[in-house]
């Protein structure tokens, strides 16, 4: 199963860090087999820095 988050006003409020308790819950459905897919109209560049931990 896929699950796609899109990033700004989404998961992350301030369009620079991703909440300690979003991130355990991205975690968690990545750690039971699933696949976290992050969508945004930002930049690559611009995005990495926050997905770069999943």
């Amino acid at each position: 199963m896929k699950f796609v988050f899109d990033i700004d006003g989404t998961i992350s409020f301030n369009g620079q860090k991703i909440e300690k308790p979003i991130v355990r819950a991205i975690n968690s459905i990545s750690n039971n087999g699933k696949n976290a897919i992050f969508a945004s109209a930002r930049p690559i560049r611009d995005l990495l820095p926050l997905v770069r931990g999943f």
